[in-house]
């Protein structure tokens, strides 16, 4: 004859169950997936410390934030609170991220006075000179420097409707006066205006393009492209 266990045997089993401590490997199933790893490392090894970030890894990360928002980094930042570096640790530091292969994204840009850091993950090269430029607040600088290098390098005129656009965000008056800077001054003799058959204006620079390539190009660009697809 089989025999039933009374009620309050069944109770005492289920008092002991609920007295025993938790399976922690059962309840991280609960978990989202991505706790899951975070629930079995702390189980198994709590007393465990992750090694401290080297400070030029610290930096390289600042400098990848920073990129990433649209903004360049210089030493000086680093001299300021609240950091408050020296200029001589701040200068060891970036030598340290220009030596590591895991900086290598980490890459630099000048003007005359000061250099600039940015990662080329968020920032192109071109990019980041072009942030210099709107640094220096020098409107006429910053557009023939950029026109000088847009003729240089694609080789191609420069659309004078593009300094309206971030990052530049010249207004239509400031751009007015500096085309007529350019006019009078010997450091910008180089700078000339140009127009496609439409009306749309482009700049050029006569150390690196022709008046006829200039005209040709933008002629290409506005019109004869769409012309003849």
């Amino acid at each position: 004859m089989k025999t039933t266990p009374s009620l309050t045997a069944r109770r005492s089993e289920s008092e002991e169950q609920h007295d025993s401590p938790p399976d922690l490997t059962k309840r991280r199933l609960l978990l989202p997936l991505s706790q899951q790893t975070q629930a079995v490392d702390n189980v198994v090894a709590t007393d465990e410390v992750s090694e401290p970030q080297a400070p030029f890894l610290a930096v390289a990360e600042y400098i990848r934030r920073r990129s990433a928002a649209g903004e360049l980094t210089n030493e000086e930042d680093f001299q300021q609170v609240p950091y408050a570096l020296d200029k001589e640790t701040a200068s060891r530091l970036f030598e340290q991220i220009g030596a590591s292969e895991a900086c290598a994204d980490i890459l630099s840009v000048s003007n005359d006075k000061e250099r600039y850091y940015y990662s080329d993950r968020s920032i192109s090269h071109n990019y980041a000179r072009i942030l210099i430029f709107t640094h220096e607040q020098d409107i006429c600088k910053t557009i023939a420097d950029t026109v000088r290098f847009e003729c240089q390098t694609y080789p191609r005129p420069y659309k004078v409707q593009m300094l309206r656009l971030p990052p530049y965000s010249f207004d239509r008056q400031k751009i007015d006066e500096a085309l007529l800077f350019f006019q009078r001054s010997a450091e910008f003799q180089d700078i000339r205006p140009i127009a496609a058959s439409n009306g749309e204006p482009y700049l050029f620079s006569e150390r690196f393009m022709s008046y006829g390539k200039a005209k040709g190009l933008c002629e290409w660009i506005e019109v004869e492209q769409f012309d003849n697809p």
